[in-house]
């Protein structure tokens, strides 16, 4: 059938092909001959091919991974209007990685692919907008980024957003009625950020320790981290510290929970 696609001049049959090479799925694992599907398939106008290239080049398939030739292929997809194409690239331009880092490229990137609905980018305007990344810092313009963001159906943007009513940043108030429902609703759906600020919040807002231990050692329960325990520890050692029962105790706690947070991060 793949072959028939080829004769037809179809594209996504090369595309296809070109995966099956560089993952070794039926024939030879060989990302050289990855690379000729891939640019068949470009010649055809596919920008998942275009995108593709790109990955070669920046997960170093060919030799040493070759950054600004990612960036190349990116911007080809994205000049297609490839959503994906979009998202990579504005990523290259934030973290500077194979271009000089450009956080207003960048933001502009994301404005397009948010403009194709996808809730990852709104996220990450709402990241940019809150921290002052490639524009002024607004809270009020986080806010309303990363409300969209959880419309569209990204966890870690209500998450974020959870984030901001429990602190009362962007909003009139702080809500944090408003703000354990964003967090619940993005716990409920195995988002470690949810997970986090969920557990946190319980242990400090309402000394809730247990349940906040709970909460957190789902960072490990979902496979997000190992370190369920340390995670767990700094959950109720928030809790022993805000009632002030073995203050000594509950600080030691809540640095192992922070080492298991930060471990949890990096393993995500």
């Amino acid at each position: 059938l793949l072959q028939q696609g080829v004769d037809k001049a179809e594209p996504e049959a090369m595309n296809l092909l070109g995966h099956m090479a560089r993952a070794g799925r039926a024939m030879p694992k060989d990302p050289e001959v990855a690379r000729q599907w891939y640019l068949r398939a470009v010649q055809h106008g596919s920008s998942n091919a275009m995108i593709a290239m790109g990955d070669l080049y920046a997960l170093g398939m060919l030799g040493e991974t070759q950054k600004p030739q990612a960036v190349q292929w990116y911007q080809r997809a994205a000049d297609a209007g490839d959503l994906m194409g979009l998202i990579r690239l504005a990523n290259m331009y934030e973290h500077g990685d194979g271009a000089a880092q450009d956080l207003a490229r960048a933001r502009q990137l994301l404005l397009q692919a948010a403009e194709l609905g996808d809730g990852g980018a709104m996220n990450n305007l709402g990241t940019f907008a809150q921290n002052g990344k490639g524009c002024p810092q607004n809270d009020q313009e986080a806010v309303a980024w990363y409300q969209r963001g959880a419309d569209a159906g990204n966890m870690t943007a209500a998450a974020n957003l959870a984030f901001m009513y429990e602190q009362g940043r962007g909003v009139p108030a702080a809500d944090l009625k408003r703000a354990v429902e964003l967090y619940r609703l993005a716990a409920d759906r195995n988002d470690a950020s949810g997970m986090l600020g969920l557990g946190m919040m319980m242990a400090v807002r309402s000394g809730g320790g247990a349940f906040g231990l709970l909460v957190l050692s789902r960072l490990g329960a979902e496979g997000r981290s190992g370190l369920v325990f340390v995670c767990a520890a700094g959950g109720f050692g928030l809790a022993l510290l805000l009632f002030g029962v073995s203050p000594a105790y509950g600080v030691a706690l809540v640095l192992l929970g922070l080492s298991g947070v930060c471990a949890s991060i990096m393993d995500t």
